[in-house]
């Protein structure tokens, strides 16, 4: 059995924490026992810790997406008003296809969290691209 370094025994923990793999599936990925991972495991301070690690990066993740909804949303106004020329010399057809994607994109996104307004941007973003 081989001994676990300090950076094996921090994956150990993160890849239990972000959950999907057992003790007996981690034991087999780094050559030791089934034992070794449940004490190693069992220290609940160094779980702890780590699972506390991943809520706070998640919260400043989103606290950063929400700082930056305003700029999205600005950037927004911008192409919009940019394609605006485009949209007018797209053909009919053109056009329906855009108010198409844009209304899907909307009716999907409608009443769901923030971070769903990014993929919505982009969608649009790729349906106004098309136009040209």
């Amino acid at each position: 059995m081989a001994k676990l370094t300090d950076r094996q025994r921090k994956q150990i923990i993160a890849e239990y924490v972000n959950g999907g793999i057992s003790q007996r599936q981690l034991a087999e990925k780094y050559h030791v026992s089934q034992n070794a991972i449940a004490k190693l495991l069992s220290s609940e301070k160094s779980v702890q810790k780590l699972s506390d690690k991943k809520e706070e990066n998640t919260r400043s993740m989103l606290e950063f997406l929400d700082e930056q909804k305003s700029t999205a949303q600005s950037l927004m106004q911008k192409l919009l008003k940019a394609s605006e020329e485009d949209i007018e010399k797209a053909s009919l057809r053109d056009k329906m296809g855009a108010l198409k994607i844009l209304s899907e994109v909307f009716a999907q996104t409608r009443g769901t969290e923030d971070r769903n307004e990014k993929a919505a941007l982009d969608k649009i973003v790729e349906g106004l691209k098309e136009l040209k």
